[in-house]
């Protein structure tokens, strides 16, 4: 996150066209998330509005495991991190490229278009036909690792969050890899001073990659609604979205 955050700042203070930047909105996943909101903290008015999907809201809250212990979410982050290191950082084409993410469980959740994207756009092509992930597995673990050790900001901070927030989240499941995230995204929707949570049922961490268009058509009425002074302020804090509304 670190990473990540300095060198969007120092991207926004040298870029000449960082003015044409202000006033967009944004739409964050994850980590992706994380970022938007740091950007939006380090210069306040970055953005219209904002829609932020299941992001790290510090510190994380501990949800407890099948037995109603405390989760080692310090174990979760090395679970994931395991998982990212096993994905080759090369392929000898991006023909196989994609055929090879299609073998990873986690990638092969992602729509057809997504996961096309990912290999069109992650990967590097070199001068030989090859291909290599322009984010290297153990770069991408290390960040996974770093998850808990940085803490990019609090819930006290979203309260200088001053544009339209949305936080959205699926519905809170089994265990607790698919359950820090939804209770994070709870805790900090009363920290919101312009924004509400959405918690979808039929939702869950990957649908913003496994059905793209039901969360595009989600960000745009929002964004709608965020745009008419008279009606954003109307919305309730939490907003629990049943799988009929789908």
């Amino acid at each position: 996150m670190d990473m990540f955050t300095s060198r969007w700042q120092a991207t926004w203070r040298t870029s000449s066209a960082s003015q044409s930047w202000k006033g967009c909105h944004v739409f964050g996943h994850s980590l992706g998330a994380m970022v938007a909101v740091a950007a939006e903290l380090q210069a306040p008015g970055t953005f219209h509005a904002m829609y932020l999907f299941e992001p790290g809201v510090y510190p994380l809250p501990v949800p407890e495991d099948a037995e109603g212990e405390p989760a080692d979410l310090a174990a979760m982050n090395e679970f994931f991190a395991q998982i990212v290191e096993q994905r080759p950082a090369e392929y000898p084409s991006r023909q196989a490229a994609l055929e090879g993410c299609r073998q990873f469980p986690d990638l092969r959740r992602l729509s057809p278009a997504c996961l096309q994207a990912f290999v069109d756009h992650g990967f590097r092509e070199r001068d030989d036909g090859s291909v290599e992930l322009k984010c290297h597995p153990k770069l991408e673990a290390q960040l996974v690792r770093s998850n808990l050790s940085q803490q990019p900001y609090t819930y006290d901070d979203l309260r200088r969050i001053h544009c339209p927030v949305i936080l959205a989240s699926g519905w809170v499941g089994k265990g607790p890899h698919v359950d820090f995230l939804p209770m994070a995204c709870r805790k900090a929707a009363p920290y919101l001073c312009n924004g509400h949570l959405e918690m979808f049922e039929a939702w869950d961490h990957l649908t913003p990659v496994r059905d793209p268009e039901a969360v595009a058509r989600q960000i745009q009425l929002n964004f709608r609604a965020a745009a008419d002074i008279a009606l954003w302020p109307l919305f309730p804090n939490i907003l629990i979205i049943p799988t009929s509304r789908l």
